[in-house]
């Protein structure tokens, strides 16, 4: 699990989302008891809003939210370019120090930027006919 995690933040990290996607899926389906089964599912929302899926993305993060600890490592494991990341877009999340604390955090944080644009009933409409509803009177 860990070797797919590693390859996918690679990925990642060179805006191959689709790979990345890909490889943070594949840690989840074949290591369902892994303790980086959370860290994957909240990466996976990463590399899905880099696709431009953000209802997939949403659905990754709320599916990590409620996993129990053990599904997350132990330290949040953030490599020098992603420590460097956070502390100059979201210095507040170097704050936690579990992973599970810093997981679902980000989790949370992606989900409220996301918004209730990006949730599933509110793009219902465009998403059965390809055209958007006429605004309202």
């Amino acid at each position: 699990a860990a070797h797919e995690v590693y390859v996918g933040v690679y990925y990642h990290r060179f805006e191959k989302y689709e790979s990345a996607a890909a490889r943070f899926a594949t840690a989840r389906a074949r290591y369902p008891e892994t303790p980086l089964y959370g860290e994957a599912g909240c990466r996976m929302g990463l590399s899905l809003e880099g696709l431009g899926k953000n209802d997939q993305a949403r659905i990754a993060y709320e599916g990590i939210l409620n996993l129990p600890p053990e599904r997350f490592p132990k330290e949040p494991d953030l490599g020098l370019f992603e420590r460097a990341w956070a502390y100059f877009r979201d210095p507040e999340l170097l704050q936690y120090r579990t992973g599970e604390e810093f997981w679902k955090a980000l989790a949370r944080r992606r989900l409220k930027d996301l918004g209730s644009a990006g949730s599933p009933t509110a793009q219902a409409p465009q998403a059965q006919t390809g055209v958007a509803p006429p605004p309202a009177p």
